[in-house]
Order: structure tokens, then C-alpha cells, then sequence
């Protein structure tokens, strides 16, 4: 695509590039699992302010330059319980303050699909991405008005039709018409071998 691929010195699972006047950030921010790290640690800290501080120093860099800022992360950083990269997500949000004319699209990988904006930094907006098969489309419109919700617009359909919802793996069980014939990138309700055995088939 013609874009130059930056990462962190020290930390290479940070990087960024810019494409089409939007400034794209990835962000170290995996899923801590129970009893292998301490989210509470100072350690665990630090790395989510490096992780701040990659995402401030790439917008510094590009002053007056990007348009849009789209920002990649993994764990699950703002329910109500926090989760384990909230540190992280604060202060992106006092990032995202700080560049009130930037519209932030904060995307991260979930089990379950969700979808928030924020009365408080009305220029963010977060999607959380589920377990479907389909990838979620997400495009940015530059030309916009009417402020993230616009500028950000996402597609969950299937590629198969404009109706269906997204995709998923199906298992039947053993004997069933389908069996084997389905287990493959199937639109929910949809039949791929053409025999009536359920509402999936």
C-alpha cells in the first residue's frame, strides 16, 4: 500500500503507519490469563503507560497531519469491571481529549460484539470485535459530519447476502444430512448442502 511500518525500539509489538491522511496504531495489550500476571503490578503498569505513550508519541510525530486515528488493541479494556487494560484505555482517553479535533476509532478483540461511545470524550469511539467468522468491514469517512458514529461505519453482514447475520462454525451431529457438507464459513440459517435439518443447515 506504499506505507512505511514504524515499531518501538524496545517494544516491537508497537507499531504505526499512515495511510490516506488516517495515523493506524498497534498496541501491545494482550490477555493476561488467570495467575500469570498481576494486573495490579507495577510491572503490568509501566507497560500500559508505554503502551499510552507510543499512542501520544505518534500522534506528536504526525502533527497537523493525520485526519483520523485508528488504534489496535487485544484485551478487553473498559466494562463496567474494568479488565485487565483499563490503565491503558484511560489515558487514551485523556489522549483522546487532548485532540478533541481527532476523531479515535479504538478497536480490540473480544468474545462478545460491543459497540460504545463516550459522553464524556465524544471524539472515541470503541468497537469490540466477537467470535464470528466473518471479519467485521470498517471503513473511514474523512468527509464525515456528525461525528464518530459517521466517520466510523462498520458491515457485519456476510459476504452471501445483505439479510443474513454474521457467520459462524457450525458442528452437527454425527448421522446428520449436513454432516461434513456445513463445516465450513456458513451464514446463520443459510444451507450449503441443500437439506432441510434444522434451522442452521
Amino acid at each position: 500500500l506504499g506505507a512505511d511500518v514504524i515499531h518501538h525500539s524496545n517494544y516491537s509489538e508497537f507499531w504505526s503507519f499512515e495511510l490516506d491522511k488516517v495515523l493506524f496504531i498497534g498496541q501491545g495489550l494482550p490477555a493476561p490469563r488467570h495467575g500469570n500476571v498481576d494486573v495490579e503490578s507495577d510491572e503490568w503498569q509501566d507497560y500500559m503507560t508505554a503502551n499510552a505513550e507510543w499512542t501520544a508519541y505518534n500522534l506528536e510525530k504526525g502533527a497537523n497531519q493525520a485526519l483520523a486515528v485508528v488504534i489496535f488493541g487485544h484485551s478487553l479494556s473498559s466494562t463496567s469491571d474494568g479488565g485487565p487494560t483499563k490503565a491503558y484505555f484511560e489515558q487514551l482517553k485523556g489522549i483522546a481529549m487532548s485532540n478533541s479535533n481527532l476523531p479515535f476509532l479504538f478497536i480490540e478483540d473480544y468474545h462478545w460484539w460491543e459497540d460504545a461511545v463516550f459522553d464524556d470524550v465524544p471524539n472515541l469511539r470503541r468497537i469490540a470485535l466477537d467470535d464470528t467468522i466473518t471479519p467485521t468491514s470498517i471503513t473511514v469517512d474523512l468527509n464525515a459530519a456528525g461525528g464518530v458514529q459517521n466517520i466510523f461505519q462498520y458491515n457485519r453482514r456476510c459476504w452471501c447476502t445483505n439479510d443474513h447475520r454474521p457467520t459462524r462454525l457450525i458442528t452437527y451431529e454425527e448421522g446428520s444430512a449436513c454432516e461434513g457438507a456445513c463445516a465450513t464459513n456458513l451464514c446463520m440459517g443459510e444451507s450449503r448442502c441443500g437439506a432441510d435439518d434444522g434451522a442452521d443447515c
